[in-house]
């Protein structure tokens, strides 16, 4: 049919949202006979059919993405929840239509609504949704709770904090970086409530890579006090690589502090000269020593 364009009604799939099953002639869209193809976004009225299932798609796409998010700082997603405003605005530009507007998410059900704003696209050529996306406003708190909750929360993240800083300490590591994901999983229990999360920390600055744990607390609800704090199993604790770079200059011996637990190993060379062990590189518990030419970093079970 001349000068028509199909429009779905809404289909959603776990990745994309396309529409079937509703036409519309060009004179629909409001542009006369033929389509408008401008440089500049035009405002648009679309019908109340191409809106009703834009929106729809866009809802989809749009939830999709902030149980993605919600997922990744620690949250249980699968609660994650998005809505969109009723005051949108709709533009077109050659074949792309796009809505935006104001909306409201939040990353469970335990959390308070907080505003954003999204913008969607339709493929007017092809007839169907592009994609969808949602930005968080400034003022928009991720892990706003209710006061009841919040308390918990709050005392759960000390308490924590606090043991890894106690065991870092009791090894010999005095400044520890420790970074609590803010999503935290609620449980109703008989007695209270039951909260647990991730974290993730390193213990010296020579540590390659963060080491990440699971932390559980109990709140006594009637007497609003934290019941019991744990972290995760005692074998994790044990998981850290240390890497340092030691260089020898002009045949000169160099020493360099590092906290070593046990094994150690040259990771990367970086010298013509050879580095082997006893032969010009050495180590005891608190440092590697090069000599003869010898520069590598060097990986190490951290104590």
């Amino acid at each position: 049919m001349k000068n028509q364009a199909e429009v779905p009604a809404a289909v959603a799939c776990a990745s994309c949202v396309f529409l079937v099953g509703v036409h519309l002639t060009a004179a629909a869209w409001g542009m006369g006979s033929a389509p408008n193809l401008v440089d500049a976004p035009q405002q648009v009225s679309p019908p109340e059919e191409l809106r009703a299932a834009m929106l729809h798609a866009c809802q989809a796409a749009i939830a999709e993405d902030v149980v993605s998010d919600a997922r990744s700082l620690g949250f249980r997603g699968v609660d994650a929840e998005a809505r969109l405003g009723e005051e949108v605005t709709s533009t077109r530009k050659k074949n792309t239509f796009t809505t935006t507007g104001p909306g409201e998410f939040r990353y469970g059900v335990d959390y308070l609504w907080q505003p954003m704003t999204f913008a969607c696209e339709w493929d007017t050529s092809k007839n169907r949704f592009k994609k969808g996306k949602y930005k968080k406003d400034k003022t928009a708190d991720i892990a706003a709770l209710p006061p009841v909750k919040a308390r918990a929360v709050s005392e759960c993240k000390d308490e924590i904090r606090e043991q890894v800083d106690h065991e870092a300490s009791r090894r010999g590591y005095y400044s520890p970086s420790i970074t609590v994901e803010p999503g935290v999983i609620f449980e109703e229990l008989s007695d209270g409530l039951q909260l647990s999360g991730r974290l993730e920390y390193k213990l010296d600055h020579v540590q390659e890579s963060p080491t990440r744990l699971q932390y559980l607390c109990q709140w006594d609800v009637e007497g609003e006090r934290l019941h019991r704090a744990n972290l995760g199993p005692r074998s994790t604790w044990e998981a850290e690589r240390g890497r340092v770079t030691c260089e020898s200059r002009n045949q000169r011996r160099e020493t360099c502090s590092a906290p070593i637990r046990g094994r150690v190993r040259v990771y990367t060379r970086r010298s013509d000269a050879p580095c082997e062990l006893g032969r010009s590189w050495s180590y005891t518990s608190s440092e590697i020593v090069v000599w003869d030419g010898c520069r590598a970093t060097f990986e190490f079970d951290m104590r």
